[in-house]
């Protein structure tokens, strides 16, 4: 399946996004540094940055750090600032995700897909009570029904981290 293409608030979001990871990144201990998952250039800017005393300047080359990580991989440098700081970036990103599957669960055009999808990566999710609270929400429109939907959602993917390589819903 073909995605559509990013709208212009998506992209937005997306800069935003890589904004804040490369703010982090400045702002790692130079420990640290020596262990970052990333290109010398990436390492070298972040470095530079480090150095910088004037706001205006530290933030102009924040700006300049984030370009160059949208040319490269991201998750990896997520997954270290995880790993090393408690970052709240990375759970951020997955509940985004999480709230546009339950977005797409809820379009009736895309329901059938997106539960595809939800069953594919959560092997444990309850597809029949989640197809139910998608019915409830649309015969009401009540958002608890929105809400209870990203919940489960939520269950099920951090179920799914806790789930043994190579085994599947029983």
């Amino acid at each position: 399946m073909i995605d559509p293409p990013k709208t212009k608030t998506q992209k937005r979001q997306e800069a935003k996004f890589i904004e804040k990871v490369a703010s982090e990144l400045a702002e790692l201990p130079p420990a640290l540094l020596s262990r970052l998952p990333c290109e010398p250039e990436i390492l070298d800017e972040i470095q530079k940055i480090q150095s910088m005393e004037q706001p205006r300047a530290r933030h102009r080359q924040i700006k300049y750090l984030s370009k160059l990580l949208r040319g490269s991989e991201v998750m990896p440098l997520l997954d270290f600032l995880d790993n090393t700081r408690k970052s709240s970036l990375k759970e951020n990103k997955t509940s985004g995700e999480l709230k546009r599957l339950r977005d797409r669960l809820l379009h009736e055009d895309e329901e059938e897909p997106a539960l595809r999808e939800a069953e594919e990566n959560y092997p444990n999710l309850d597809s029949n009570m989640i197809q139910g609270l998608v019915q409830k929400y649309r015969w009401t429109r009540n958002e608890k029904f929105s809400r209870e939907i990203l919940r489960q959602l939520k269950i099920a993917q951090k179920r799914t981290m806790f789930i043994p390589p190579g085994q599947d819903k029983e």
